[in-house]
């Protein structure tokens, strides 16, 4: 247990962490992007310097802020300095659009937004609707003020002295919060505290084996989870290198692994599928990777995994609950499972009722720890929404599997309403909401369908509103101001009726069943190419 008084306390914060290595291993180098190159000490005093202007702006522990960016070591920089104030890193898609945006903003009270400028079109358009938004700071140089919205540059928090801010931090103490794609409602946030970051580069660095040799990779963006936990905190915990990629490139993906020199990276989505589908050289192989965190794996492991020279370690996995729920171990496998439980937490496979299975049954995956702050501490505003997820002391995450006499687990699907697609987790009420928004439409059902590259696609079926007339192009069009690119369904179809409940719920699974008919409309068959 953490006591405030305890020597180590400052430890297990992420500030307090960064801090210690700098003390450590001074001009080693820590941070790659591009051409770019950060030690230990730079991370740290830029940081410092960050949290010195992040407080005279006055930006104080407990307040939030929200951080639109891609792949930036500046990124890294704003989470580090708040994190050494006890403030609160939002982490905001830099894809989000119209509702999604708006919503996110105005339910974390942030005050301030860290942007960049190929994003302020998206702020402006919901300018109305974020009216707490006081001041926007801006990545890569200063522009015109957002209708009335003060605009200044993030370069100004670099003029302040890099000495340590004096603020108390503690392990307890919540250092972000993670917004997760709704299900039943709006987007939750998933209050994270100090430990669970720290918890997650010390449990990831253990189970992988790595050493200060080693140098992790992310192409993923810094602004979900499973960059954050997954590589940038055992970098720093195992005293490693951190290379971070803009974005996922298929074509330059391999070049830049070489280099960086990166001995690990992590496979989500449809990353791997891609990867693999690509047309093979004769010096795939020749790469410096030698571990690979995926989720999923890809079919063909063994052929992967020869044809470029690596191992494959799966885990299972959620923003709430910090670090990886399970994985497989290093020194052994099993087909298709999702590995044992990692240490620190309890795993459990539950029926409707929340009793126990036995192995071999399938039921909802459910998750407790067994140390504290482990894992988030509740959904930020949504007492109701945390007290439900909680129910009989136990965390349910909604998604489904089983376990086997050896204590290995197995992901089979979700329990709850929420499409996965290319590593995104997409929110079909969310989608639905936007859809419905539009004029000519009566109603809309969202639902994932089966994709080429694993996991899902979005399909959209509509039911246009008597006498009107909408092309699928139209409706493409006005779903890129509103959403993100991602979301927006790559699958049309124009129905006379939705199948539904004698209570007039959705029966979504009757349109599942149905699938891709003759009837439905393909973006991409049809050359449609979506606005960024």
């Amino acid at each position: 247990m953490f006591f405030r008084n305890s020597p180590t306390m400052d430890e297990r914060t992420v500030g307090g962490l960064l801090t210690t290595r700098a003390k450590e291993l001074g001009q080693q180098s820590f941070l790659m992007f591009q051409k770019e190159n950060f030690t230990y000490r730079d991370v740290d005093r830029i940081s410092n310097r960050i949290a010195n202007g992040f407080l005279g702006l006055g930006i104080n522990k407990g307040d939030n802020v929200a951080v639109m960016l891609d792949n930036c070591p500046e990124l890294i920089f704003a989470w580090f300095g708040l994190a050494k104030i006890g403030a609160l890193e939002i982490p905001v898609n830099t894809a989000l659009k119209g509702p999604l945006l708006a919503y996110i903003l105005k339910h974390s009270g942030s005050k301030t937004l860290v942007t960049q400028p190929s994003c302020l079109e998206q702020v402006a358009f919901v300018e109305d609707e974020i009216k707490g938004i006081e001041r926007i700071l801006v990545v890569g140089g200063i522009s015109e003020n957002v209708k009335g919205l003060e605009t200044s540059s993030f370069k100004d928090l670099m003029a302040q002295n890099d000495n340590p801010p004096r603020v108390e931090v503690y392990p307890c103490d919540l250092m972000a919060i993670l917004y997760t794609s709704g299900t039943t409602g709006a987007s939750k946030g998933a209050m994270i505290p100090h430990n669970c970051f720290y918890c997650a580069g010390e449990i990831v660095s253990e189970h992988m084996g790595y050493t200060e040799k080693d140098i992790l990779y992310t192409c993923l963006p810094l602004f979900h989870a499973n960059a954050q936990y997954d590589t940038v905190m055992p970098a720093l915990y195992f005293r490693g290198k951190l290379a971070i990629g803009k974005r996922f490139s298929a074509s330059r993906f391999w070049d830049e692994i070489k280099e960086y020199g990166a001995t690990e990276f992590n496979g989500i989505g449809a990353m791997l599928s891609i990867l693999e589908k690509r047309e093979p050289r004769k010096e795939d192989s020749q790469n410096p990777v030698r571990l690979v965190y995926a989720q999923p794996r890809p079919e063909n492991q063994a052929a992967f995994e020869q044809r470029f020279g690596l191992k494959l370690i799966e885990l299972y996995g959620m923003t709430e609950c910090g670090c990886p729920v399970t994985s497989i171990p290093l020194d052994g496998d099993r087909p298709m499972s999702c590995g044992k439980v990692m240490r620190g937490i309890e795993l459990k496979v539950l029926n409707e009722n929340d009793e126990e299975l036995p192995p071999g049954k399938v039921g909802e995956f459910v998750v407790r720890p067994t140390e504290p702050f482990r894992m988030f501490l509740g959904y930020y505003k949504m007492p109701e929404e945390t007290l439900a997820s909680f129910c009989n002391l136990w965390f349910h995450t909604g998604d489904l599997g089983w376990k086997d006499d050896e204590g290995y687990f197995y992901f089979t699907g979700r329990k709850k309403e929420a499409i996965r697609r290319r590593g995104e987790n997409i929110s079909a009420q969310e989608v639905e909401q936007v859809l419905n928004s539009h004029a000519s439409i009566l109603g809309a059902a969202v639902i994932g369908v089966p994709s080429e590259l694993g996991e899902e696609e979005v399909k959209a079926c509509i039911v246009l509103k008597a006498r009107e007339k909408l092309e699928p192009e139209e409706l493409m069009k006005f779903c890129e101001d509103r959403l993100a690119y991602f979301m927006i369904p790559r699958y049309l179809e124009f129905k006379e009726d939705l199948p539904r409940t004698p209570t007039g719920k959705v029966e979504k699974y009757k349109l599942k069943e149905e699938g891709i008919t003759s009837r439905t409309w393909d973006r991409e068959k049809a050359g449609y190419k979506l606005k960024r």
